[in-house]
């Protein structure tokens, strides 16, 4: 195993957490709910949580790298993450996830994922470890090794099905309510889970200064924001052979209107800069009517239209793709089983969603997927599936049907079962390999 120091704020925070728990002896979990240990002295606390998830998986028509394979695979996730939080009064937290992700089975060893994310595997390291500064009640600053979640996942999400994760950022997070408005600051980076180094330090991807905004007192609620991605290393590659920086620009907003049992929202970002030498032009929508219903089961349906522009002429040196921001690319928000993203795909999707009691949640969901430009690649999250330069093998990608089957069993044992399938299409039918995509799995969780 490989070390690598620590850069500032790490070194800052060890020794922070050192003198709070040698001062305290205090720390809590904001994620989770459940809590076996707690500890108050005065106006300090100390929380110790954590939770167990053990996870098989079979794959048949596909793996986590490509789609149209003859072979199978079975495998087992495991993951321990560890919970402990420092709270004094209302003004400063501190909290460290301690992390433990092996796999067990897979056809892919660490080597397959050198330089990249390791999705299956990172032994014991540090996920989280931020402090929280609250110096008056409007105002929150989060500093450190996080999880973001911004627009239900679609602007920021944080990828927590992969055994790792994805999309843990070391940034600077600031947010400050009014009773008009409220308003977040983000700047940082996300980071590699690497199975070989402790901690985690290397940078994935491009930094992002992000301004997110909240307007209330409105007939709807309306979000307003801009996201500026940039990356100067030189190491990105454009169309017609150039290569150089990033500097992407997203303008959007989101709005969400409830009337009686019927939610509608709308969200939309365009996209502009340039990558390596090449001019951006892009957008991305997604478009959701949900109605809720007082019926037996209480049944809940959801329609989604979801558009990520595609490319039409990749060698023009104009980029036409949306790149999805950063949108979490995991469970049900596009596709359990990871055969589209936002980008280059109109999606057309309805899901039914039933209760028969309050600890059991039963979803099934039906996608339809199109390429929005056929001479632009099938893309799932961070890959690429296929592409047909010369356009001519039509754009309908194929279907999926997703069935999952959600149980709190105890307050401290949750399982998560399904069954999915992909049905390909025209597209997937004319560039290669297509066979009927099964997936299988299971799931329970242990919180303590």
């Amino acid at each position: 195993m490989v070390f690598k120091g620590a850069r500032f704020w790490s070194l800052i925070f060890y020794i922070l957490s050192g003198l709070l728990l040698q001062a305290q002896k205090n720390d809590t979990l904001p994620e989770q709910k459940f809590h076996r240990l707690s500890y108050q002295t005065g106006r300090s606390v100390f929380t110790l949580s954590g939770n167990y998830r053990l996870r098989t998986e079979f794959q048949r028509g596909y793996n986590v790298k490509t789609y149209g394979i003859v072979s199978d695979e079975l495998f087992l996730l495991s993951r321990l993450r560890l919970h402990s939080e420092y709270r004094f009064d209302k003004w400063l937290a501190f909290f460290l996830e301690i992390q433990d992700a092996r796999v067990f089975g897979s056809s892919f060893s660490d080597e397959d994922f050198e330089g990249k994310n390791n999705p299956f595997h990172d032994p014991f390291d540090i996920n989280k470890l931020f402090i929280t500064l609250r110096p008056i009640d409007s105002l929150e600053i989060i500093l450190g090794r996080q999880a973001l979640n911004i627009a239900d996942r679609r602007v920021f999400g944080p990828g927590d099905w992969g055994n790792t994760g994805r999309y843990i950022w070391d940034a600077a997070n600031i947010r400050f309510g009014h009773r008009l408005f409220s308003s977040r600051v983000i700047f940082g980076y996300n980071i590699k889970h690497e199975p070989d180094v402790f901690p985690n330090m290397a940078k994935e991807g491009p930094y992002a200064l992000a301004f997110y905004n909240t307007i209330r007192k409105l007939p709807v609620l309306l979000d307003l924001f801009y996201i500026y991605k940039f990356d100067k290393s030189g190491d990105y590659s454009g169309e017609q052979e150039s290569s150089g920086n990033l500097h992407s620009n997203y303008f959007g907003g989101r709005v969400i209107k409830t009337v009686n049992q019927t939610r509608f929202m709308a969200l939309g970002a365009y996209q502009t800069g340039s990558l390596a030498s090449n001019p951006i032009s892009a957008y991305g929508l997604v478009v959701q009517v949900s109605q809720q219903t007082k019926l037996p089961w209480k049944p809940e349906i959801l329609f989604t239209f979801i558009a990520g522009s595609g490319d039409k002429n990749p060698e023009d040196g104009r980029i036409g793709t949306f790149d999805g921001i950063f949108s979490g690319a995991d469970t049900d928000l596009y596709s359990w089983m990871n055969f589209t993203y936002w980008k280059n795909v109109r999606q057309a999707r309805a899901d039914l969603l039933l209760r028969p009691v309050k600890t059991i949640l039963f979803r099934a969901e039906y996608h339809l997927y199109w390429l929005d430009q056929p001479k632009d690649a099938w893309y799932s999250p961070g890959k690429v599936f296929r592409k047909d330069p010369e356009g001519i093998s039509g754009n309908f990608i194929g279907q999926e049907i997703d069935l999952t089957l959600r149980m709190e069993i105890l307050k401290w044992l949750q399982f998560l079962g399904g069954y999915c399938f992909f049905i390909p299409g025209e597209f997937a039918k004319n560039t290669g390999e297509h066979p009927l995509a099964q997936w299988a799995f299971a799931q329970v969780t242990l919180l303590f």
